[in-house]
Formats: C-alpha cells, structure tokens, sequence
C-alpha cells in the first residue's frame, strides 16, 4: 500500500487502523465502479457512501486490497493546462504536472484520486476544469518572522518571484498575516507542498471515530483577479503548538494536493468531491435507500409508524390550537428521510427533548439559533457512544436490539455482525441530520420534524 504516508493525515495509529478498522471499512463500503482490463479484475469502494467530509476510495484487484487513500469531499474548481501525466505501474493511479489557466507561470503537481477512471480523457497541452483540495500533514501557526528560503529543483510557480534559474540561492523573506507562499516538499513526493496562507470559511466537525477535524480554505497563489483557493483538511493530532484554527489567523504547514476532474461550468466555483463521481455512484447504490442504512430500513420493518424529516424554505410554525397540520403532498416533495417511530425515538428523542419547543407528536421546526444549538448536540451525542463499550451500547439502545431480534424484523443477517451495523446504522442517522442542519443554515432554511 503505497499511501501509508497520506494517512497519518487522518488517523492517529496508521498500523492500527489497518489492523483492526479497516476491515470494517471495506465491508460497509459501496462498490461505485469495476473495469476489467490486462486480465485483471479491479473493483473500487467508497466509503462512506452519504455526503460525508472524509471519504476512503480503496481499489480490490481480483478480490485482494491493493490500495486505499483518503479523499476530501470538498473542492474547488480550477482550470488547467496539463504539463505531463504521470502513472503508476498499475495503471489505475497518476499524479499531473499542469499550470494555471489564468497564470501560466504557475506550475504544479497533483494527485488524482480518479486517475483510473478519467485516464483516457487527458491529453497534454491541453486544458480541463478540476476540484481541488488538501489534506495537511502538519499545520502551525504562522510566526510572521524573516527567514531564509533556498530555491528547488522542483516544480512550483512560487519561484518565478524569486530567481528560478540560479539554484541554491538564499532569500531573506518577511512574513505578515496575509502573506502566501507556495513551495515543494523536499521529504515528499511532487504532489506535497509547504505553504504559508491566511485562514477563511473555518469549520470544525467530528469524524466517525470522535476526532476533531478542521476545514479551512488555504490560498495557493494570492492572485488578485484569479486567487488559487482550495478547502483543506487538518486533524487535531496535526496541529501544532496546541494552535487552534480561527478567524484572521496564518498558518504555515505541509500538504498532500489532490484534484479530481469536473465536468460542471467553471463558473460553479465549489463542489463536494460527491458532485463529480455522482453518475458513478448512482447506479451502484440504486438498491440501497438514501440513508444507506444496513438494518434499520424501513423495509426491513413490517410494524410501520414513521417521523418525516423534511426541509423548507421557512418555518412551519405548527400549532394545536389551529390544527394546521402539513400536506402530504408538501412532505413527500421536501422529504430528507422517514424513520420507524421506534428508532427514531432510540436515537433522537433524548436530545430533541432538550428543547422547549419540540412537539414529539406535532411538527417542530429548527432554524437559526436552534439549529445550530441542535447540531452541537448531536456531535456531543455522536462522540459519546463512540467511546462506549459494546456492552454500554447495547444497553442504550436496547429497544432497537430487541426490535431486530423480534418477529417484526424481516431481514435475516448474521448475529455475530449485530452490533457492527447498528452502530454503523446510527452513525450514519446522526450524520445525516448533522449534515442538513449545516445545509438549512447556510441556506437560511428550516429543518422540521413531523411527528406520528
């Protein structure tokens, strides 16, 4: 596995997650594509399969783990001008040396996490619109003082500010809050850069295994009519001298640049990495419903009494004393997902009854202040059964347990795996909610709850 390197980005113990997490990974995976060529049989996974700030894509060839790495499901779009196209021995995996469209004199290198699929359409000189983002290895705050910087033999449009042709040259350099440099990674490969950048659009969330992540946009190249900005990923453990990510702060740091081919309007500046696959996905995953869940499907129930979550444009505003309850068609149209009564109160109903205003058999709406107050709650939730024992969760959601051993389960499974998709099934429940609180309150929307 050639991105050992790449996934002390995201995980603490690069050893043991393989050991004992990956597994588990690979089996709750979706299959999202298969090509069969040079006699072999190649297969590749996505997980998870929701929107999701962190992704793994791994590649199984003839039913054996080849590769794996991490992908951001963010980016923003670029256009380029490919310089070289570099692929690995297996053909499924490449690097791209290109420029900036709008700055020619801009050279850099990337990874390409789609490189099997989108091969053939590269051709050099010629120009393409990609997503890019980040993961970092490593992310200080920025001292703002002189140092000394030595030119490299190695690629980047940084060095036409200085003297590309003389090598080794030192230059005396003074740093401020705003200013950018973009340089090769002398331990690394070419798609590993050092940068120095100012912060914005900081977002923090938990992955799935607890840990704190920060999302920020970095600058590349501080350009003022065509700035090179991407998204990237740090993890807490990354982060050095206990700084923490903010507003108006400049970090220096290391990082592993990716980009992904995208066939939408340049003019759409940001996408999820999810955008760009979709067309794959969609016809691998068309049996599974759209929270992706293992057992706790509606279909899997025969006794059915559901909550509606649905999204709207502004509050509902529900009332007993008027009786104004919301049209089926309305929910039907504005419907993120439905849920057995049962689960729905096993995993909601403790922290929505934290608020005043929630109706647990009428219709709640959260919005604004509330919303955000919601998601806070729910990542406090997600991070505490993460650190429970099998035996702690269990007792927790015993309701659900007894309702998938009982007769009004119709889905037979492996006893022994029980407790791998609930919790499996859960995460993914808290995750989706989390996610579309975040959407309704960019979107200045609503997310309400319809009881039974």
């Amino acid at each position: 596995m050639i991105h050992g390197f790449h996934w002390e980005c995201v995980t603490e113990d690069v050893e043991d997650f393989f050991e004992y997490e990956f597994d588990k990974i690979l089996k709750n995976s979706v299959l999202i594509d298969e090509i069969h060529e040079f006699g072999y049989n190649t297969q590749i996974f996505l997980y998870p399969p929701h929107d999701y700030p962190i992704k793994i894509l791994a590649i199984v060839i003839n039913n054996q783990l080849y590769n794996a790495y991490p992908l951001i499901n963010y980016g923003i779009t670029h256009e380029i001008i490919i310089d070289n196209i570099i692929a690995q021995e297996n053909m499924l995996e490449g690097q791209i040396e290109c420029r900036l469209k709008s700055n020619p004199d801009f050279l850099f290198s990337f990874f390409d996490p789609m490189f099997y699929k989108n091969k053939s359409k590269y051709k050099i000189t010629h120009t393409y619109s990609f997503t890019f983002s980040a993961f970092m290895y490593s992310c200080y705050p920025n001292n703002f003082k002189k140092i000394d910087l030595v030119n490299s033999k190695k690629k980047s449009g940084i060095f036409n500010i200085f003297n590309p042709k003389e090598e080794q040259t030192k230059n005396n350099l003074y740093l401020n809050k705003n200013s950018v440099m973009f340089l090769p990674y002398h331990d690394g490969d070419i798609d590993d850069y050092k940068v120095i950048s100012p912060l914005s659009n900081i977002e923090k969330f938990v992955d799935i295994y607890g840990q704190d992540i920060y999302k920020f946009e970095i600058t590349l190249l501080n350009d003022d009519e065509n700035p090179f900005n991407i998204p990237a990923i740090v993890c807490k453990k990354n982060l050095k001298e206990n700084f923490i990510p903010s507003k108006g702060e400049s970090i220096n740091g290391s990082i592993w640049l990716c980009g992904v081919l995208d066939n939408a309007p340049i003019e759409e500046k940001t996408y999820r990495i999810n955008d760009c696959i979709d067309k794959i996905v969609t016809s691998k995953i068309s049996e599974i419903n759209q929270l992706h869940l293992k057992l706790l499907r509606n279909d899997n129930i025969l006794d059915k009494c559901f909550y509606h979550i649905i999204v709207l444009d502004e509050p509902f505003n529900f009332s007993w004393d008027n009786g104004n309850w919301i049209a089926r068609e309305i929910v039907e149209e504005k419907s993120i997902f439905t849920l057995d009564c049962l689960i729905f109160e096993q995993v909601f109903e403790n922290i929505l009854c934290k608020f005043e205003h929630y109706d647990s058999y009428g219709i709640t709406d959260f919005y604004e202040e509330n919303a955000i107050k919601l998601i806070n709650l729910l990542i406090e939730e997600k991070t505490y059964i993460q650190n429970l024992s099998q035996n702690e969760f269990e007792k927790k959601y015993e309701w659900i347990f007894d309702l998938i051993r009982s007769e009004d389960f119709n889905l037979k499974y492996e006893n022994s795996k029980e407790f791998e998709l609930v919790f499996y099934d859960i995460n993914i429940l808290l995750e989706t909610v989390i996610g579309n609180l975040k959407r309704i309150i960019k979107e200045n929307r609503c997310l309400t709850f319809i009881g039974i």
